[in-house]
């Protein structure tokens, strides 16, 4: 495996700009949602990090301009669908996971590691609230299960014996779940789908319905 993707626990910083669509969010309160694609896409770590590059040069009606990572080994096995205003300003954020990727062994701990900076890239958490203890908790999971060798300065996270309903739909469980972001503004849906015949874990982050 090559070193792109092997990061893991790293701090993701959070890029922003006020931002109002339909509830204001505090300026403390962005992260990629309130953010403007163009900016961001050149300087967030979720981007830049994972070689997240668009596919195509034109978006769609509804706004929204897909990403893939540039690199072959994830390419097939990820999709960022980013949607936006007539400003450009980022109002939704969906994730598209294969299961393959995610139930890989030897694999599982790249994909755990996309999906919690996903996690705390898209808006702002704070340590303990239900996005970042799910964040903290896959990247946990995800070293203990892992096949590969894990090298770090620091002994492994703990983890409890019994995993949390939402990483539960992170594992494969049907069973779909709605977490809320720190502000009680946005929140993040996370279900189990399936998209052209293959299983997909499906992350969307938008304004709280």
């Amino acid at each position: 495996m090559k070193a792109f993707w092997s990061r893991i626990g790293a701090c993701i910083a959070c890029l922003g700009s006020l931002l109002s669509f339909g509830q204001s969010l505090a300026a403390e309160d962005i992260g990629l949602i309130g953010s403007k694609l163009a900016a961001v896409q050149t300087t967030n770590d979720l981007f830049v990090f994972f070689h997240f590059a668009p596919i195509g040069e034109e978006k769609l009606s509804n706004g929204t301009t897909s990403f893939k990572p540039t690199g072959d080994a994830f390419r097939a096995l990820v999709t960022l669908n980013v949607t936006t205003d007539d400003g450009g300003i980022i109002k939704q954020l969906d994730l598209v996971v294969a299961r393959s990727f995610i139930d890989d062994p030897k694999k599982s701990i790249y994909a755990a590691d996309l999906v919690k900076s996903f996690l705390v890239s898209a808006a702002a958490t704070s340590a303990g609230d239900d996005v970042s203890a799910l964040a903290g908790e896959i990247n946990a999971r995800s070293m203990a299960g892992s096949t590969a060798t894990i090298l770090t300065a620091q002994p492994l996270p703990q983890i409890s014996a019994n995993p949390s309903a939402a990483y539960q739909t992170y594992a494969g469980n049907p069973q779909p779940q709605t977490l809320f972001y720190k502000s009680g503004k946005l929140q993040i849906v996370l279900r189990n789908e399936t998209q052209a015949n293959d299983p997909v874990l499906e992350l969307i982050v938008s304004a709280r319905s």
